[in-house]
């Protein structure tokens, strides 16, 4: 046993013993670990019911996926964007209003000025759907009845479209682009999660170009989805724990309050501990076995994380009327707000690079940058394409591209969570606890360590508005539990 070990071991019975009276009378101890959109949200709920509440963050930042980059008066989203990708982002929509910001279009979904690069040649993306198999019910029930014998996603559409279809090769990579991983590695259960509704909204439009609804507006934070992030943090002031990844989690015997590990000289005592940091990560870190439950920790050890990336490039010369974005085999592209920035989307393998390494991003942009030029002629790059490194802060602002890949931040190790192939029914099975419906793999344990984060949200799992629902519900369940305690 190593001396660091022995210390740690010598201080955490030292803190047992210490607080194993004071933990009867004192004002309970409450942690959250994880300072992105879940962890926030948790610990500011927590304080408006009066509650003090320490907050724990790896980075030198607050935000986690969430991160705004400026260039110049305009702004594009490296990390989260769209609150609208939930289905009811109610939660998140209360808290944009509760701190006084307000919500703005950050461009729109219209799959008629989309373009799609196949075989070489750029058509229009409705195209390819438009001698697609049609949508029908019974289309439908017999991809239903086929379920058991699917293993994937990639199995289920190769049934239905025919391996050589040209939607067969869109709606591949939508669905590689829109979860950050290959259908091959995507449960078939996609089938009513998103998949049957892309599908069928597309091959409808393809079909009548002129129907109302087939454009979607999309919105974010009006001035940047960080200045959420900041709002939150400015009423969390003096509490928030920066530079503080933690490394094991262990429960004191004599009075039950949970250690945390942060590799400094002193390991901090809680009584109520929310984790809400992703499962890519929280599985780094070192857990008594005993503290949580074997299903538990296999969900945790086993949730699959997307690879999404991207770079974004500040541009010129193009508008409303001749914007059109791309998808290609290696990316996706669109034009921000005032379309004065482009993004390139990467997912799957294409996801992971070094996006510190102005060498890397330059050839990832010379790779698609003059099939960008063929579909505007008339763009400029007023900055020119000289990538620069990705800054720690919430509002950098930045005068070249820049990019980020989810997969190698060490504090992230994915863009969000997604079903894999052998894992739905367990992050679908629910159960009630504290008035609240909650996904069972992320039950509370023992009425002391409760769980937040998008990965935790039933209904809309992987967005930004999940996240913010499952911080309110894990501040409601921390709340119940204290009053049932007679602590409030």
């Amino acid at each position: 046993m190593c001396l660091s070990t022995i210390f740690l071991v010598f201080q955490i019975f030292f803190n047992c013993g210490v607080y194993a009276n004071a933990a009867k009378t004192e004002t309970p101890k409450i942690t959250v670990i994880g300072a992105g959109l879940a962890g926030l949200t948790t610990a500011y709920r927590l304080q408006t019911m009066g509650y003090s509440v320490e907050l724990y963050e790896a980075r030198d930042r607050a935000g986690g996926r969430i991160c705004t980059a400026y260039f110049g008066d305009s702004y594009e989203e490296l990390g989260g964007k769209n609150i609208d990708d939930a289905s009811n982002p109610k939660d998140m929509l209360d808290l944009i209003c509760e701190f006084g910001l307000h919500v703005s279009s950050s461009g729109t979904s219209d799959p008629r000025k989309r373009m799609n690069l196949l075989n070489g040649e750029v058509s229009p993306f409705l195209m390819a759907f438009r001698e697609g198999p049609e949508p029908s019910e019974s289309n439908y029930a017999k991809l239903k009845e086929k379920m058991n014998d699917f293993k994937s996603l990639a199995d289920l559409m190769d049934f239905f479209f025919g391996k050589s279809h040209l939607s067969h090769q869109c709606m591949e990579w939508i669905m590689s682009g829109y979860e950050g991983t290959d259908p091959n590695a995507l449960t078939p259960h996609y089938l009513d999660i998103y998949f049957w509704k892309f599908y069928k909204r597309y091959y409808e439009i393809s079909h009548d170009l002129e129907r109302k609804d087939q454009i979607h507006v999309l919105r974010s934070v009006k001035g940047g989805n960080s200045l959420l992030i900041k709002a939150l943090t400015g009423r969390l002031d003096g509490h928030i724990h920066y530079n503080m990844p933690l490394r094991r989690i262990v429960r004191c015997k004599s009075n039950k309050r949970i250690i945390l590990d942060f590799g400094t000289k002193n390991p901090v005592e809680t009584d109520y501990l929310v984790l809400a940091l992703p499962c890519s990560t929280l599985r780094d870190v070192k857990i008594e076995p005993s503290l949580i439950p074997n299903d538990q920790m296999l969900a945790i050890q086993s949730l699959q994380y997307g690879t999404n990336a991207k770079i974004l490039l500040p541009i010129k010369g193009i508008d409303e009327l001749t914007a059109r974005s791309l998808i290609t085999k290696n990316m996706s592209t669109w034009m921000n707000e005032d379309f004065s920035i482009m993004t390139f989307y990467y997912s799957d393998q294409k996801g992971i690079f070094d996006c510190q390494s102005s060498e890397v991003l330059q050839n990832m942009l010379s790779t698609e940058i003059s099939t960008v030029c063929l579909l505007h002629p008339e763009i400029e790059f007023p900055l020119g394409l000289n990538p620069c490194s990705r800054k720690e802060v919430l509002d950098t602002v930045y005068d070249q591209p820049v990019g980020i890949s989810w997969m190698n931040e060490e504090f992230s190790k994915g863009s969000y969570s997604n079903c894999g192939i052998d894992n739905f029914i367990a992050f679908h099975d629910n159960c009630e606890e504290y008035q609240e419906k909650v996904l069972s793999v992320f039950r509370s344990i023992d009425g002391s360590i409760f769980f937040a984060g998008e990965h935790t949200d039933i209904d809309d799992f992987a967005t930004m508005g999940g996240a913010v629902r499952s911080g309110e519900k894990a501040a409601r369940m921390v709340d119940r539990e204290l009053e049932n305690r007679s602590f409030k």
